[in-house]
Parts: structure tokens; C-alpha cells; sequence
């Protein structure tokens, strides 16, 4: 019997993005392995309901992080050798070290519940952790587990988040594979870390959709009377909103001519300033901040609303989904030139505007974007082609089950 443990973030609770990553490869795990073991490692609302999951999908709660001082201390114990190179080698400060250690050091003791719990055989069993972080390092604690990772943006780039080069090398070392969602990624994993270039590649997550979006009838551009604007992101420095919402502003004070709607989907920590930005607006510009919708609302939104474009003006990023879900449904964006952005659909199609886009910039991209029946059938065919989810996770799935025969 041939087993996949799935160790998320917090799915199959309920959160706002993991979800959308996740279930579409439910179905194609079950299919691929006799087993498949679900093991989130927190609590966020309620639970999907397990009649939605096919028949050999378990959910286990061994890993949930008790992230108690005594545990967090347990955690560190034995491990001052990394402490030691992070301080030495990382970026980051004590506190950001000790912590990522702690959760090693908690995620080894989870792992050994979980294994004595759902009574697992290591020999016929994959470990698959969505995201490289703390928990599959702690997998390197287990001599004979044979173990993956997914790779997209928070759990990859060192440059902007704290990661552990201790931790991060020993995990190189021992896994099998590492599956960065971009190529973009790829590169910078294998660039920084060469030794284990072999072990690196590049597997698209893709997404779903609910539906066919009827194309326009008229080619509409933005010397029209109307614009609709739409922005799907966490309000949080690295995703630019605040910039993005000043450009819109901007454009709109020099084109009064044109009535636009600016609509935004998502919370975070610069919501406060987003909510001030948009008190005061000039008189054709109206904006509307929905706050944090699950992922079947914003695709229900995405389907049934007019939309002109979706911009997305982040300083970093992995391969943003929320991309590949717009042209999903034929809708164009106005997006930055980072992280995995430029292998979504190619700049012939739609042009991207630099990290450090100043408004002329976006105001010469934004003027030229014309909505058109033969742009928003390209844009779905080339999903089709490159983003659906279905045809890549069977694929992927199959894959990693070669991994354990």
C-alpha cells in the first residue's frame, strides 16, 4: 500500500488562499496513492466537510503546532549548531532564529505522533510538505522518510523573508525532489544552492475555474467613458497596493473624462492607510474595498463582473495565482516584472511594467490596454494550454508516486 502525507499550512480548515492551492490536488493524490493522509499544522475556522474528499483522503490534527514557551523551548534544545551558523551566515536577527529552530524542533515531535497515530509505513510512504519551511526540515530527523516539497514565494526567497541557510541546506540534502511552482524559482534555488541543482525543478500548480466568461462583443479601450479596475491582494507592503491605488487615483485626476471603478479584494496589515487612501478620490473615481473573500467568491467575481483589467503592482512575488485565474476568464492585467510574473503568458500578449514602475510607466501601459474579443480568447486558450490545473496535478501526482516504487 503505497501512502502520501500531505503536511499543510492549515488545510483543510478553512483560509483564504491554501485552499485554491490545494484541492485540486486532492483528487489526483487519491487516484495516484492507496493512501492519502492530510496533516495540516493549524487551525483557521472550520473544517471542509469530509464528504467532499473521496474515500481514501484522511485528516490527521497530529500536526498542529503547540507553540507554548515550554515547547518552543524543548524545540531549541540540541540544536545550537544552527543556531550558531544562522547567527553567523543569515540575515536574520535572534529572535526570527530561535523561533524558526523551535518549529523544527516542535515539527520533528508532531511527526512522530502523526506516525505512531495513523500507524504509518515509512518504507511505502512519501512526506510531502506544500511549503519549504521548518516542517520539512524536520523530516530530515527521520533517517529513512522519504520526503518532497512545493517551493513558491514567502517559503523560497531569502532576500525578503527570514529562511534558515543551516536548515535549509540539510533539507537540500536529504529530500528527493524540489518542486518550485515558477521558473524563476527554479533558478534561484539551483543558483544559490548548485550542489543540489539535480534535485530542483519546476512543476506549474495551475488553476480552476468555474465557468466560461462570455467574450465582449466590442473592442473597449481606455479612452472609453468607463474603466473598471479590479485588485485581488493581500494589503502588505511587498504587494504594492498602496503604490497601485496612487496610480489609479492619479490616472484618474488626469483623465476626468473617463469614469472608473476601482474594486479590491483582500486585507492585511496596511488596510488602515488603504481605507484612508480611498476616502478622498476625484469625482470619477469610485472605490470599493470588498476586505478578504474566499477563493469561490473571488472566482464567482471574477466570472460575473466586467472587468477591464486586474492590476497586481507587487514588489515580489512567486507566480502569483491570482493571475493565472484572470486570463482563466479571458481578463487581462497590468502586472510587475517580478519573481514568476513574466512566465505567465508572454509580453506580446500583455506587457509588464518594471519593479520600480513610476506612474508615466503605468499610465503608457494602462492607456494602450485594449479589451477585445480576440485578446480575451487568446488569454483562455493560452490557460488552457499552460494553467488548468486538472491536466497538471494528474500529471504531477503520477510523477511523485514513481518517487516510492
Amino acid at each position: 500500500m503505497k501512502t502520501v502525507v500531505l503536511i499543510t499550512d492549515a488545510f483543510p480548515y478553512s483560509s483564504i488562499t491554501e485552499n485554491s492551492f490545494i484541492s485540486p490536488e486532492i483528487e489526483s493524490l487519491s487516484k495516484s496513492f492507496d493512501r492519502v493522509i492530510i496533516a495540516p499544522r493549524k487551525k483557521m475556522g472550520d473544517k471542509l466537510d469530509m464528504l467532499s474528499f473521496p474515500n481514501n483522503v484522511e485528516i490527521s490534527d497530529a500536526m498542529l503546532i503547540d507553540a507554548s514557551l515550554k515547547n518552543k523551548i524543548k524545540g531549541i534544545i540540541g540544536k545550537s549548531k544552527a543556531i550558531a551558523y544562522d547567527i553567523l551566515h543569515s540575515h536574520g536577527n535572534l529572535r526570527e532564529i530561535l523561533a524558526y529552530t523551535s518549529f523544527v524542533g516542535i515539527s520533528v515531535n508532531n511527526i512522530k505522533r502523526l506516525i505512531k497515530e495513523k500507524n504509518i509505513d515509512i518504507d511505502n510512504t512519501l512526506f510531502y510538505t506544500f511549503w519549504f519551511d521548518f516542517t520539512t526540515a524536520a523530516l530530515t530527523y527521520f533517517p529513512e522518510a522519504k520526503f518532497i516539497t512545493r517551493a513558491h514565494g514567502h517559503d523560497l526567497y531569502e532576500d525578503h523573508y527570514f529562511i534558515s541557510p543551516w536548515w535549509r541546506r540539510a533539507t537540500l540534502k536529504k529530500m528527493l525532489k524540489c518542486y518550485c511552482i515558477s521558473k524563476a524559482g527554479t533558478n534561484y534555488l539551483s543558483n544559490k544552492y548548485p550542489e543540489y541543482s539535480c534535485k530542483i525543478d519546476c512543476r506549474l500548480l495551475g488553476t480552476t475555474r468555474l465557468g466560461e466568461k462570455s467574450v465582449p462583443q466590442h473592442e473597449k479601450d481606455t479612452t472609453a467613458s468607463s474603466l473598471t479596475l479590479v485588485g485581488i491582494a493581500r494589503v502588505s507592503p511587498e504587494k504594492g497596493v498602496i503604490r497601485q491605488v496612487e496610480f489609479v487615483k492619479k490616472f484618474a485626476k488626469y483623465n476626468p473624462e473617463i469614469k472608473i471603478e476601482y474594486i479590491h479584494i483582500g486585507d492585511g496589515p496596511l488596510m488602515k492607510k488603504l481605507q484612508e487612501l480611498s476616502n478622498t478620490s476625484p469625482d470619477n473615481l469610485r472605490i470599493e474595498l470588498k476586505g478578504s473573500l474566499h477563493n469561490s467568491e473571488v472566482h464567482k467575481f471574477l466570472l460575473s463582473t466586467d472587468i477591464d483589467a486586474l492590476l497586481l503592482l507587487s514588489y515580489t512575488e512567486g507566480l502569483p495565482f491570482v493571475l493565472c485565474e484572470a486570463i482563466s476568464y479571458g481578463i487581462p492585467y497590468i502586472a510587475t516584472n517580478v519573481g514568476g510574473i513574466k512566465e505567465i503568458v508572454p509580453e506580446s500578449l500583455l506587457p509588464l511594467v518594471s519593479e520600480k514602475c513610476s506612474f508615466t510607466e503605468f499610465n503608457s501601459i494602462l492607456k494602450s490596454l485594449s479589451s477585445s474579443p480576440k485578446l480575451n480568447y487568446q488569454l483562455k486558450e493560452y490557460w488552457k494550454k499552460t494553467f488548468d490545473a486538472e491536466k497538471l496535478r494528474s500529471q504531477f501526482t503520477m510523477e511523485i508516486r514513481k518517487l516510492i516504487e
